[in-house]
């Protein structure tokens, strides 16, 4: 297993008071401060499109788990509002980059920094826009650029006809 490297991830959060019980109020805040520093790594080694296509996935069995990612953190600013109403906390928060690219792996996720997965594009042969040559280089060109960045590589587009077609 590779040795753990730490990215310090800055979060800024306010959490509303709940019948003036502060500590109440500090602990939620702390701990969603730590959630945010989290997301925050998440969303650097995510692309958007797969972050929220498995945004349920994430909170389920990554954010859930602080203690995996989260080695320390230094609570740089702690205070409630004026009115008492809200609670804000800045934190800094050393993320373990490694435990979380290898969870996300676990989750089949693309990180940044991947080498794409390769995939062969299949299209029925008496399509009448895959099949028509001009069209067909126009929306692989698309094609490619939008698997590109889902860390996708699309290698050939081949025709199927009859019964390999399956349609």
């Amino acid at each position: 297993r590779a040795q753990s490297q730490l990215v310090e991830k800055v979060a800024r959060v306010e959490v509303p008071i709940y019948e003036d019980n502060l500590d109440d109020a500090k602990s939620r805040a702390i701990a969603q401060g730590q959630q945010v520093a989290l997301r925050g790594l998440i969303d650097e080694l995510l692309a958007p499109e797969w972050a929220t296509l498995f945004d349920k996935e994430l909170r389920r069995r990554i954010l859930n788990r602080l203690e995996r990612y989260i080695s320390s953190y230094r609570v740089q600013k702690l205070e409630p509002s004026m009115d008492r109403t809200r609670y804000l906390v800045v934190l800094s928060a050393q993320v373990n980059r490694n435990a979380l690219t290898e969870d996300l792996h676990e989750l089949s996720l693309p990180v940044r920094g991947d080498p794409p997965t390769g995939l062969t594009g299949f299209y029925r042969a008496d399509d009448p826009v895959l099949g028509a040559p001009p069209l067909r280089a126009e929306l692989e060109t698309r094609l490619r650029g939008r698997l590109a960045l889902l860390n996708f590589r699309l290698g050939e587009l081949v025709p199927l006809g009859g019964e390999a077609a399956g349609w």
